[in-house]
């Protein structure tokens, strides 16, 4: 099995179906370690990560680039590549027995204990799992690591009437009076308003269950949120695995150091990717991992600026890996202020005006060009500037 047959076949979300959530994550992560075990580099083949080096040159397209350089197979490369990563298992597989462990320490009632191990395994790997996202706004070298539209942008609706038009200060997050509106979710704490955005707008439309008629905003990110870390849990496997059979590796080193994180982050990063099996349970176990790593988040907010994560949602299509990924960024509540908003928050942040949107005449599906339109426009004041 190759690298990119590993991704294919260990694609997120899962669903438990009727089965134990503990067992299961735990029986799914071990097939996943012992396929890591074993697999192996297919020389010549065609399910294997093509090379393209040496670098772009200064102000080359990769476009332009790919086609002056013919992308081939390295077969040393590859060797030492496989052979990195099946050296690095071991840290795999110790992240896999920790969250299992905080797993049962959840079930067993000791919530305490079961955040203290998660906290010391992300700890522990934090290094492998943060980035800023003024980093991956350029890219790295190959199109899955980048966040398509500009990366400091991003999006955020809410439902509405019929032609009603929400000022930009009701576009914010829930306000802290309103905290009793604040549910279990995924990545969440009740009663603990986050603002949480979507790379694009049917992405935001899709996870608000589709309404017909809701307002839109675009939202650019200022420099004092670009430049700090975030926790990287936005890239789905097989995207990825897809990406790499589509474009050739443009810097074999940085791939090399980041696909031997991904492997060892994995087990968190498909923990934390379940879907919802029982919609009527109160009891959610899928939402145990991200609704730990929201409070770890939140424990770190000084050193950390939110959450990048790919959708859970099924039944979405025609968008790209880059416009499937939401953003939660945790607010601050001073006790001593009467403020119903995190206005230091707010200030990191520039706001489009807001567009009123109705699809009633979309009775199954909105095409994701529509969406492009909408966001164009909206987003035409950042151009301006």
């Amino acid at each position: 099995m190759t690298i990119i047959e590993l991704l294919e076949k260990y694609k997120l979300p899962k669903c438990r179906g009727d089965k134990n959530f503990i067992y299961f994550i735990n029986d799914f992560l071990n097939e996943y370690l012992k396929d890591l075990e074993y697999i192996k580099p297919q020389l010549n083949g065609i399910n294997e990560i093509k090379i393209c080096d040496p670098l772009l040159k200064k102000g080359d397209t990769l476009g332009e680039y790919i086609s002056k350089n013919t992308s081939h197979i390295d077969d040393e490369y590859l060797k030492k590549l496989y052979s990195n990563i099946k050296n690095n298992i071991g840290l795999a597989n110790d992240l896999a027995k920790e969250i299992v462990k905080s797993l049962e320490d959840y079930f067993s009632g000791n919530v305490a204990n079961a955040y203290q191990i998660l906290e010391e395994a992300v700890n522990k790997y934090l290094d492998r799992l943060t980035g800023s996202l003024e980093s991956l706004e350029s890219g790295i070298n190959y199109s899955i690591m980048t966040l398509g539209r500009s990366g400091n942008i991003f999006f955020r609706i809410r439902s509405c009437n019929q032609g009603e038009l929400y000022n930009k200060k009701q576009m914010y997050h829930i306000p802290f009076s309103k905290r009793y509106l604040v549910r279990r979710q995924r990545y969440s704490i009740e009663g603990y308003p986050c603002l949480y955005l979507g790379k694009s707008g049917k992405i935001c439309w899709c996870e608000c269950n589709k309404p017909k008629d809701f307002n839109l905003i675009a939202l650019k990110l200022k420099n004092d949120l670009m430049v700090k870390k975030f926790l990287l849990f936005y890239i789905e496997p097989s995207s990825l695995a897809r990406d790499l059979k589509l474009s050739p590796v443009t810097d074999s080193n940085k791939f090399e150091k980041f696909i031997i994180n991904y492997m060892i982050t994995y087990p968190i990063v498909a923990a934390a990717s379940m879907v919802r099996s029982d919609v009527t349970s109160e009891f959610i176990p899928e939402y145990i991992v991200p609704n730990l790593i929201l409070q770890y988040l939140k424990n770190n907010e000084s050193e950390l600026g939110g959450i990048l994560y790919f959708t859970c949602k099924t039944g979405i299509d025609g968008l790209k890996q880059n416009e499937n990924i939401n953003l939660v960024i945790p607010t601050i509540w001073d006790k001593h202020s009467n403020e119903d908003y995190d206005y230091k928050l707010i200030n990191k942040i520039q706001f489009s005006e807001v567009k009123s949107v109705s699809l009633n005449n979309y009775c199954v599906d909105v095409p994701p060009e529509l969406f492009g339109e909408i966001e164009d426009k909206i987003c035409q004041c950042f151009k301006d500037e």
